[in-house]
């Protein structure tokens, strides 16, 4: 017997059957069978069920259709295959997978993008109702009803009252009820509606959007040009209980004769005050009109009493309307001033009532404040600035000494001090710059600089006494500057008798009154009979000991300078400043000059021109040829 090899085949070769054999080919099965391999070799081994695609094999060995939800593409197979999840088939004995359509589970449906959405309020979906259900979209519930929620999963679900926009259900009986008034609802299915702003309402039942609703009033305003609420004006109301639109009305005007007692009045029975007009006011205790009583006046309707003309003006008649019927009438000591009563200002009286203007007083006099009624009040006597009114006398003195006053009309008791550390050299100062510095004794006020300078030597100054730095008498020197008093002249000037005089440019020694020494640096001394050598000033000195002429006092330059010869005068002395002059009378007919920056000369003195040191100048109006000093006269 020889062997076939073939492929599962519904054939068979039975090379015993009879002779050569061998070389027949395969046999068929019989029909509806087929072997349960390959190289069957008889008949007998056709004993399966032959079941074709979308068939199975079952376990009586007889073809099965493969179920909804199965598919089956291979014949002579024992399963079916299953579709996959939320998959299935339309019909049994599906052959492909591609019969395997997805679907949704009960109250979800497919959407464009084959993803399973709930069902909308409203819509039910039930798988179970058939079998190609699944495939379906979801159902409409009845007509006036409505699932309670999405993804409603069959027509049980559908029990909830349809209501539609404008009304609500109420959830207790589930029956639809229109929005009430100043309520509206713009959808469908709603358990409540929505509520209008504040001061809005609907005018009918049902609204279904915000644009019903309309603006109103409280009982007591009204809508103005501008769609904002105003309180009805005295004399009107509005009721919004007298019907069902009076809320939308405007206010109502109040029967002839009578008004409201305020605004927003809010009904017809507030209408019970007087109404009067203009030039009248209302009489609280029996509700009557009365005219306004002279000096009074009411430009408006309506009030309760007249206003009062302003002070000094009055009415000629009663009922008056106006203020400009209020004319002015201003009483002794007012005058008229731009329409109104004002008080005499100081210096002027009135003594007629009328609206007349005030007198002055007579020159040089006064009253005391202002509102004055009669010219006896002028009986204070006005002081010029640099005086003061003595009480005592009614008479003007002069401001002493650290005092000033800068006032006109004055009538103080008392002029002002100077400030702390300052003083006046005169009576009657009439202004601060005159209070100067309060310079101590042995010192005098220099008005150029404004300082206090030491009195020269030969001058003396006790500040309880002078003014200013006083010449001592003659014959005698102080020995210093800063003198105090006069006892402070105390050097007798030798004459010309006299021996053991230096020579020029020598002082006595200090300590040994027979001995000369020259004169140290910065010193001079062009006298012989003077006893110590003068210094050359602020920032002047000489350039050896033993100076005889200030001329040889030469500009101190700071280390590293030197003075410049465009700017010097006999090679010493640069003309940068002017210098003054003071002289010093120590004898008749001779006078020792002391230049010194800066100074000028005592009252009643005057100096030369012509005759300072080479580098120095004076003021040419202030001098005259020689050096004696002309002696003050008064």
């Amino acid at each position: 017997m020889t062997t076939v090899y073939r492929a599962r085949e519904v054939t068979t070769k039975d090379n015993t059957a009879l002779p050569n054999q061998e070389f027949n080919r395969c046999t068929a099965c019989p029909v509806n069978f087929v072997t349960p391999g390959e190289r069957a070799n008889s008949s007998a081994e056709c004993s399966i069920a032959n079941c074709s695609a979308g068939s199975f094999i079952n376990s009586n060995n007889s073809c099965q259709v493969c179920d909804i939800g199965q598919y089956q593409p291979d014949r002579w197979q024992t399963l079916c295959r299953s579709c996959g999840a939320q998959e299935t088939t339309l019909q049994t004995g599906s052959t492909d997978i591609a019969q395997c359509l997805k679907y949704c589970p009960h109250g979800y449906e497919l959407n464009a993008t084959k993803s399973c959405i709930p069902c909308p309020q409203g819509y039910y979906k039930d798988n179970d109702a058939a079998p190609s259900y699944k495939f379906n979209q979801c159902t409409m519930c009845p007509i006036d009803f409505i699932t309670n929620t999405l993804a409603g999963p069959n027509i049980s679900a559908c029990n909830i009252k349809n209501c539609s926009a404008g009304s609500y259900r109420d959830t207790l009986t589930n029956n639809c009820t229109l929005c009430p008034l100043g309520r509206y609802q713009p959808q469908k299915w709603q358990t409540m509606c929505e509520s209008c702003d504040p001061g809005y309402t609907t005018t009918a039942l049902g609204a279904i959007n915000e644009a019903q609703c309309t603006k109103y009033c409280e009982s007591g305003s009204e809508l103005d040009g501008s769609g904002n609420c105003v309180g009805c004006e005295q004399g009107y109301y509005k009721d919004n209980t007298a019907g069902p639109d009076y809320k939308f009305n405007r206010c109502t005007l109040c029967p002839v004769d009578f008004i409201t007692a305020a605004t927003n009045a809010t009904s017809a029975g507030l209408c019970n005050v007087a109404n009067c007009s203009a030039g009248y006011y209302r009489e609280v205790s029996n509700n009557s009109c009365v005219a306004c009583a002279i000096g009074y006046y009411q430009p408006q309707k309506w009030q309760t009493q007249c206003e009062q003309c302003p002070t000094d003006k009055t009415t000629e008649n009663l009922a008056s309307t106006d203020l400009a019927q209020c004319l002015l009438r201003c009483p002794p000591g007012k005058e008229d001033v731009g329409g109104t009563c004002q008080l005499c200002p100081v210096g002027k009286y009135k003594v007629e009532y009328m609206a007349s203007s005030c007198t002055p007083c007579p020159d040089n006099y006064t009253t005391t404040g202002q509102g004055s009624v009669a010219a006896a009040n002028c009986s204070v006597v006005m002081c010029h600035p640099g005086f003061y009114r003595d009480s005592n006398t009614e008479t003007c003195m002069h401001c002493p000494r650290g005092q000033y006053q800068n006032q006109t009309a004055f009538m103080g008791g008392a002029c002002t001090a100077c400030p702390p550390g300052r003083t006046t050299l005169i009576l009657g100062a009439d202004e601060e710059e005159d209070c100067i510095l309060d310079c101590p004794s042995g010192q005098e006020y220099n008005s150029q600089l404004k300082r206090c300078d030491d009195c020269a030597i030969g001058y003396y100054r006790n500040k309880t006494v002078e003014d200013s730095c006083q010449m001592c008498p003659i014959q005698f020197l102080t020995a210093g500057t800063g003198t105090t008093s006069m006892e402070g002249c105390n050097l007798v000037y030798m004459s010309m008798s006299s021996t053991g005089n230096c020579s020029l440019g020598q002082q006595r020694v200090p300590s040994n009154r027979s001995v000369c020494e020259p004169c140290p640096v910065g010193t001079y001394q062009p006298n012989p009979k003077r006893e110590t050598c003068m210094g050359c000033g602020p920032n002047k000195t000489t350039e050896n000991t033993g100076t005889v002429e200030i001329s040889r006092c030469i500009t101190d330059c700071p280390s590293g300078y030197q003075i410049s010869a465009s700017n010097a005068t006999d090679g010493y002395t640069p003309l940068t400043a002017p210098v003054v002059t003071r002289l010093v009378l120590v004898m008749p007919l001779m006078a020792i000059l002391l230049c010194y920056i800066p100074a000028d000369c005592p009252s009643g003195y005057q100096i030369s021109a012509t005759d300072c040191p080479s580098g120095y100048q004076i003021s040419a109006s202030n001098a005259t040829d020689g050096y004696t000093p002309v002696l003050y006269s008064s």
